[in-house]
């Protein structure tokens, strides 16, 4: 349905104000609202689909049709740094050999932090830099200043060092506006360190890395999905904050895989154990 409405009125389905402190207004759109939180909804579609398809063998045509519409969607609402996200997943979605999923997993884990501490923390020019310029201006579709983002980042930065421990606990667009000239960080660690502070972001990083060792325990096809689509969903962050509940509902998955795949192993090993009783 939302893929109708965007075909039919593809600048929004109704314009709703930015902000309670601004007449300024955008179209929205049934998924999501807003154009780049739409992306969010389709890459943990795709997700789930793309899991339930290594994991039972079956729904390929289903994952292909949901990659196929959010790939138009995105691109007709013109949400680059989603469409990338999204054609970067279809393209791990394609390869066949296990041990090159897991390299490509890490590699992109790479380049995430290197992009992440360049571009965002570090403030970087990047402009004399030929790789980074194809990648923001060719691909991503933005300017050298991520449409500005690097002012609020750098705003942000200062907020931040102002109240590094705990932040600023939840505040409403207008203070984001008034303190970091933007109703929002555009960056989820940014986000999380005015709300939370670096409490909060060690919380973050032990909830991951607890997520990536239990991933690694019992790994499978179906696990490396979701693990993948996981940093896929942060590197979308890097220039977006995203609705927390696309987050959870991916570590929620993988912690169910984890649970199937450690009931396995176990069953497994109880039939091993009982067929040796039987024999002895």
């Amino acid at each position: 349905m939302n893929f109708i409405f965007i075909i039919l009125y593809p600048d929004g389905v109704w314009m709703d104000a930015i902000g309670a402190s601004t007449s300024e207004e955008v179209g929205r759109y049934i998924i999501g609202g807003n154009y780049n939180q739409m992306g969010a909804s389709m890459l943990c579609a795709s997700v789930a689909n793309g899991v339930y398809y290594f994991q039972t063998g079956k729904g390929r045509m289903l994952l292909i049709l949901i990659i196929i519409i959010s790939v138009t969607s995105l691109f007709i609402v013109g949400s680059k740094t989603s469409l990338v996200g999204i054609l970067l997943f279809s393209i791990f979605l394609m390869l066949k050999n296990g041990k090159v999923k897991v390299l490509s997993l890490n590699a992109f884990i790479v380049f995430y932090f290197v992009f992440q501490i360049l571009a965002v923390f570090m403030l970087s020019d990047l402009s004399n830099n030929s790789i980074a310029r194809y990648i923001v201006e060719d691909v991503l579709q933005k300017d050298m200043s991520f449409s500005s983002r690097t002012n609020i980042w750098f705003r942000t930065a200062i907020a931040v060092a102002e109240s590094p421990l705990l932040g600023y606990g939840l505040q409403e667009p207008e203070w984001n506006q008034l303190y970091i000239n933007g109703v929002s960080t555009h960056n989820y660690i940014y986000s999380v360190l005015m709300k939370g502070g670096f409490v909060l972001l060690a919380c973050l990083v032990f909830i991951i890395i607890s997520v990536m060792r239990r991933e690694r325990k019992y790994r499978s096809l179906a696990s490396i999905t979701a693990l993948f689509g996981l940093w896929i969903l942060l590197f979308m962050m890097i220039m977006e904050v995203y609705n927390i509940i696309y987050i959870v509902f991916l570590f929620g998955l993988l912690t169910c895989l984890y649970t199937s795949q450690k009931n396995n192993v176990l069953n497994e090993k109880n039939k091993c154990n009982n067929t040796s009783l039987q024999y002895s």
